[in-house]
């Protein structure tokens, strides 16, 4: 991803970067829109592959595809995909070994930043989309990434929720894309009634740190309790992070006798 503007800062380069998913998101609409009008209307779908994101050539502590900033990148692709999977059922990312998957250096294997993003969505048990809506404010890029330069109304707070299979647990899967707030978020439920809930958190120092074979667990996401309280949820959101939060119904909760 090359900036077209004469601003290649890391923050520059960072906030065009993490609204990119925004505007394809927009675009893949735009393009099914257009193959409505067309005789495969109804039947064609949309696949999009080999996508990755390299921005730190341009700039240190910019998002690379091994970095937490590739991270949050990779994060806000897995939930515009996740928000059209009625239009795009197939999807790949370059690279699940090396670039931002495993590695294995001098014996050493690691994983990316973008890896444990990947393992936190995969392994959450998503089936049923559920409608979620952030109210944590928006910005805009002007002169940005050169194939989508202009991307209006970001949300800096991502969120994208599915039910498990069951429908016993509420999956929440946040992507805070401020580049310095904290957000302590109050999570209102409709048709859920939470009791309990965990979180699973990856965040860094900097957008530029990265695992390595001299220290495979620099950069690994942290699990810890999501507070209930009369069904709604406290929660905060560390700025440039990705967090999967887990929401249990009263049945499902830890220590709950098995139906």
């Amino acid at each position: 991803a090359d900036a077209a503007g004469s601003d290649h800062s890391p923050e520059t380069l960072a906030r065009a970067g993490y609204a990119l998913p925004v505007e394809l998101g927009r675009k893949l609409k735009e393009m099914t829109a257009q193959l409505g009008t067309t005789p495969h209307a109804g039947r064609a779908k949309l696949a999009f592959t080999e996508w990755l994101y390299i921005g730190g050539h341009q700039a240190p502590g910019a998002p690379q595809y091994d970095n937490l900033g590739g991270a949050l990148c990779t994060a806000g692709m897995l939930n515009m995909l996740m928000s059209n999977a009625g239009i795009v059922p197939v999807s790949d990312m370059t690279g699940g070994i090396e670039f931002a998957g495993l590695w294995k250096k001098r014996g050493q294997v690691y994983a990316t930043p973008s890896y444990h993003v990947f393992r936190m969505y995969a392994s959450a048990g998503a089936h049923t989309p559920v409608a979620a809506t952030a109210n944590a404010g928006s910005y805009e890029v002007h002169n940005g990434v050169k194939r989508l330069p202009e991307i209006l109304n970001v949300p800096y707070l991502d969120v994208v929720a599915a039910l498990n299979e069951t429908g016993a647990k509420l999956l929440l899967f946040c992507v805070n894309r401020h580049l310095s707030a904290t957000f302590d978020g109050e999570i209102s439920i409709d048709g859920f009634r939470a009791v309990s809930g965990t979180a699973e958190t990856l965040r860094a120092g900097s957008r530029a740190d990265r695992n390595d074979e001299e220290r495979p667990h620099a950069v690994e996401p942290v699990r810890g309790p999501v507070a209930v309280q009369a069904g709604v949820a406290h929660f905060t959101f560390p700025a440039e992070s990705v967090t999967v939060i887990e929401l249990h119904a009263e049945s499902s909760a830890p220590g709950s006798p098995a139906n």
